[in-house]
């Protein structure tokens, strides 16, 4: 639970977990470690909007050893904590480290989504807009945009990863190729395996790719979810396939595709679309090295029988290469649960996450690896807090 800011500094709840294997409701408590201020001091939250910078700027969590890492979109900084909320390192275009003596120049202009290893640190960035908006950043060979002068339909390529070392030297930046090629286009989220490989997901109009690369940031491969052909429903006429994320297992070398299905409503007279009819959700896991979908899963449904209202799941992350993890909202809207499925689908359990959705402007969730527990960056009008379920003590209770 995230308190409003005041004279002093907020409460932190720490609690333990208990939780029993079951297909019923378990008790999951939420360890609230520390909160963080909202400011531009070095170890606060920047939310604050200013002229030509959005609110919406990412910032993320992650979480390794028992150290927190975050990254403040707004405040163009990554910070490093210990359990306590002590601040250990700062990394920011105004503290740059020496490299070998000589000063590496880089400069963050968007910084997003955030991974770790324990040698090294990885940041996605942005161009700046003016250099990105420049023909050299328009991905011409796929662009399949007719209307030129409509920037914002272009498959534009203005994303980057930055690298740091574990003590926030800066090594290099890494493109498509790694150290050569085009920038990144819109990237959904960056991930490290268990071999410590960074795997990268980026989004387009037209299609999806996922990039890897050895933990040194040298190219390995590169696959391609083309929109067009994705999986359709079987029995089914007149559906549409959306592609709502796409997930890479750390363990296993495939990814989690997730699908929802609509069939098309007619007007009988016009024979017009007039509305779209959810079907149901699927997660399909397309193998890597085969370079094929070969086999799928149906997403939970939840009803409520009262008020014959769905609550949809969305897929969040896989851990130990078997446990899927779904958030959900209340049908009340002001809950968020967590359900943990195996890879067929099977419900492990559902969990009450214990945040008030009402207080909270800005969530940024995160499964650590190997271990899968569950922690968040939950930010709120007066502050941010970092929490944490112990989730793992769940998935070791399965496997026993």
């Amino acid at each position: 639970m995230i308190y409003k800011k005041s004279a002093i500094i907020l409460v932190i709840i720490l609690a333990l977990i208990s939780c029993e294997k079951s297909n019923n409701k378990t008790e999951l408590v939420k360890e609230d470690k520390f909160t963080l201020s909202l400011g531009n001091m070095e170890n606060e939250l920047d939310f604050f909007s200013r002229e030509g910078i959005p609110f919406s700027l990412k910032s993320d969590i992650s979480m390794s050893n028992g150290i927190f890492f975050i990254s403040n979109g707004n405040g163009k900084k990554i910070m490093k904590f210990n359990s306590y909320g002590d601040l250990l390192q700062i990394i920011s275009s105004d503290n740059q480290v020496e490299l070998s003596n000589d000063l590496l120049k880089w400069e963050f202009n968007e910084p997003g989504s955030l991974s770790i290893t324990d040698n090294y640190i990885y940041i996605e960035d942005t161009l700046k807009y003016d250099i990105a908006l420049s023909d050299n950043y328009i991905d011409k060979s796929r662009d399949l945009t007719f209307d030129k002068s409509d920037k914002e339909k272009h498959i534009l390529n203005e994303k980057v990863i930055l690298m740091f070392d574990n003590t926030g030297k800066f090594v290099k930046q890494i493109k498509q190729e790694g150290n050569e090629g085009d920038p990144f286009p819109f990237i959904n989220n960056i991930y490290n395996d268990s071999k410590n490989r960074l795997i990268i997901v980026t989004q387009t109009t037209y299609f999806w790719d996922i990039f890897r690369f050895n933990e040194d940031g040298s190219f390995l491969d590169k696959n391609t979810i083309d929109l067009t052909f994705l999986p359709q429903l079987e029995n089914e006429n007149n559906t549409i396939t959306q592609l709502n994320n796409i997930i890479p297992d750390r363990n296993k070398d495939r990814l989690l595709v997730e699908l929802t299905f609509y069939k098309k409503i007619f007007d009988e007279k016009t024979d017009a679309i007039i509305s779209m009819e959810n079907i149901k959700s699927r997660i399909y896991y397309y193998d890597l090295t085969e370079k094929n979908y070969i086999s799928w899963m149906d997403v939970p449904v939840s009803k409520n029988d009262k008020d014959d209202i769905y609550k949809q799941y969305v897929l969040m992350d896989i851990a130990k290469g078997k446990y899927l993890y779904f958030i959900s909202q209340g049908i009340d809207g002001t809950s968020q649960f967590l359900t943990i499925t195996n890879e067929n689908g099977y419900i492990i359990g559902e969990y009450d996450l214990n945040i008030d959705n009402s207080n909270i402007i800005y969530t940024s969730f995160y499964a650590t690896n190997p271990d899968g527990i569950l922690i968040a960056l939950l930010c709120t009008e007066y502050a941010g807090g970092i929490s944490l379920w112990r989730t793992d003590k769940i998935l070791d209770e399965d496997l026993k």
